[in-house]
């Protein structure tokens, strides 16, 4: 896979504009003014026939292939691609697309199609709009006031993106807001004037942008902060391909692309992006591993098959259609019975799985009351098998949704979003004295449990976590902004809570496995805190599920929930593992809360305990698991 291969989307934007644009604009030269529901009317019978046909077909694939575990999240998302606004969702969830961790929706891609549509709406009305304002208010040249208005989308999007990524870079890959100086970078090359230049220069500044477009696909990676100012580059160089336009020399990369076969994948690219992310999902489904290059060609060319077909038989006989089919209105009612359709096969059933839910989700809460029985955690507490309690209350796909996450949305917390990093402050119980709880995401999944012992204890439960942030940053290797943002305020918070006086108590938890700690970073903190008259636990990072192990279960399946799904139970045995937290604490003398002996009894790990599922994803505990901890962590400090 090519790593920097999401820039193809900016590619794509960019043509919109500039293709798009020059078509409306041809229409106001023509006519004055564009006629908006017949513009309308032609987009929707040219791309949502077969975009609506790919979610149905992806509606059925969720419903009867994809692991239970994440149907309701891939229903809701693909009825929201269905109105094209599928891409506000992800930027409310903050997921991170580049990410190699991301757990892939069904419809994820048609994020960029949700941005292309809303630029569909959007547009028309902003050009006629600045074509009227010239001719009927300022009495000047419409198109000079077209380009003046398209130059100020350029500069506020383009401005607005280089700061909305640094501030949140997930949230931002997604919002129209980020994009739209793409499409005007597109719409602008339209209305240049050509400058006339020797085709030996063109050819070779031809050359160079095609280098730029390539360079930025194998160099990017899910690294880069995108779309941020470095998208200029794929950008500005599609645009200079557009303005050159085509170039007779046959040592241009234009001849290239007159090539039969080129020219037909061109025809197919849209149904071939419709097609290739639903079949790659469903192929990881039922595999359970990610194709290999074999796998890959067999993919592809199903691709176009299905791309071929959809072609031949959806798209041109839908968008050439004659007659009353043709016209605007029919259209219009075609896409919204397409949509209520889409709606009913995909909400309808999210709604009942939630509604078989609310009883099971009671039991359990029931369950968790009873802490000397075999519930979650409490099995190996209280010396039962582990691998009993097969109470059936907990389902993959429950501990799919049983994140930490609803504990940060409460009143008790407030949660920035900084640099992609979730930075959460909160506070819970109102005590005589304070313990603090520090760290990463995995400090956050303990909330829970702490928040039931600070509450017996008669304590405040403070809470400072920062994803992605391991606390102790090591100053080894690249400085990025991250790590220089994480060092900071890792600093300020720990000294913060050193010089508290109400502050007792302190718990570290980070994932030490991903994250590159410094050990004497961390003794001089401890110490510090130690020194402030502080107590200072430190949980060992739980092991997470065994793709982070050599161990091979004849699947790759990261997330608990989903292995659980296909195996019933997954448990394995770790290999070595040093923590450097724990070396840290150990040597200055704190406390070490091992959740090893709770997760991995008899030094054996398992997916599920008591009859709960223990992680949601691949490393973080759910909810109700780390519920169950009460009673041992409540022993543990005690002792």
């Amino acid at each position: 896979m090519v790593p920097g291969g999401y820039i193809g989307v900016d590619v794509f934007f960019v043509i919109s504009g500039f293709l798009i644009t020059s078509h409306l604009l041809r229409e106001v030269d023509r006519t004055g003014s564009i006629k908006l529901s017949e513009f309308w009317a032609r987009r929707i019978r040219r791309l949502l026939p077969a975009g609506l046909l790919v979610l149905v077909v992806s509606a059925a694939a969720v419903l009867f292939l994809l692991p239970e575990a994440f149907r309701q999240q891939n229903l809701i998302e693909i009825f929201l691609a269905s109105i094209y606004v599928v891409n506000w969702n992800y930027a409310a969830n903050a997921v991170d697309y580049l990410g190699a961790d991301t757990t892939g929706s069904i419809a994820q891609h048609y994020w960029s199609l949700s941005v292309e549509e809303q630029f569909y709406i959007v547009w028309p009305i902003l050009i006629l709009a600045a074509a009227w304002f010239g001719r009927r208010v300022i009495r000047a040249d419409a198109r000079r006031v077209i380009v003046v208005t398209l130059l100020l989308v350029f500069t506020v999007s383009f401005v607005f993106s280089v700061f909305e990524t640094a501030r949140s870079q997930p949230s931002a890959y997604f919002i129209t807001t980020t994009r739209a100086w793409e499409f005007a970078a597109g719409a602008l090359v339209g209305l240049l004037p050509f400058v006339r230049l020797r085709q030996s220069v063109r050819v070779i500044l031809s050359w160079g942008a095609v280098a730029a477009v390539a360079a930025s696909a194998l160099l990017f990676d899910s690294g880069t902060e995108f779309p941020g100012w470095i998208a200029i580059v794929p950008v500005a160089a599609t645009a200079w391909l557009l303005y050159v336009g085509d170039i007779e020399s046959n040592n241009s990369p234009q001849y290239l692309a007159r090539a039969g076969w080129v020219q037909r994948l061109g025809d197919l690219s849209y149904s071939i992006y419709l097609w290739h992310w639903p079949i790659i999902v469903v192929f990881v489904a039922l595999r359970g591993a990610q194709p290999g290059w074999k796998g890959m060609v067999v993919l592809l060319l199903v691709t176009i098959v299905l791309a071929e077909l959809t072609k031949r038989f959806v798209e041109d006989p839908v968008r050439r259609a004659p007659g009353i089919i043709g016209r605007p209105l029919p259209t219009y009612v075609a896409m919204v019975s397409s949509i209520v359709v889409i709606a009913a096969a995909t909400l309808i059933p999210s709604l009942v799985w939630d509604a078989t839910q609310q009883d099971k989700r009671e039991q359990v809460a029931a369950q968790i009351l009873i802490e000397d029985g075999c519930f979650g955690a409490y099995a190996v507490q209280n010396g039962c098998d582990p691998d009993d309690v097969p109470t059936g209350l907990i389902t993959p796909a429950i501990s799919a949704k049983d994140g930490y996450t609803p504990d940060t949305s409460s009143d008790a917390c407030r949660v920035e979003s900084i640099e992609g990093q979730h930075l959460t402050t909160c506070e819970f119980n109102t005590g005589t004295d304070t313990m603090v709880l520090f760290g990463d995401s995995h400090a956050a999944h303990l909330i829970r449990p702490l928040v039931k012992l600070t509450d017996e204890r008669d304590q405040t439960l403070a809470v400072h976590s920062r994803t992605g942030c391991s606390g102790f940053p090591g100053m080894e290797g690249e400085q990025t902004e991250n790590r220089r943002l994480c060092s900071e305020w890792a600093n300020s918070t720990l000294a913060a809570v050193a010089s508290d006086p109400d502050v007792s108590a302190v718990v570290l938890s980070v994932r030490t496995m991903l994250t590159a700690g410094d050990r004497d970073l961390a003794i001089s903190q401890i110490n510090m805190l130690q020194e402030a008259g502080k107590s200072v636990y430190v949980f060992r990072t739980v092991p997470g599920m065994p793709d982070q192990w050599p161990v091979d279960f004849g699947d790759r399946a990261q997330f608990a929930p989903e292995c659980v799904e296909r195996r019933g139970q997954c448990d394995w045995t770790p290999g070595p593992w040093e923590d450097w937290l724990v070396a840290a604490a150990e040597e200055a003398g704190a406390t070490v809360l091992d959740t090893w002996e709770m997760v991995c009894p008899d030094g054996v790990c398992r997916a599920v305990i008591g009859g709960t599922i223990v992680y949601f994803d691949e490393s973080h505990l759910t909810r109700t698991f780390a519920e169950t901890l009460t009673p041992w962590l409540r022993s543990e400090i005690r002792r």
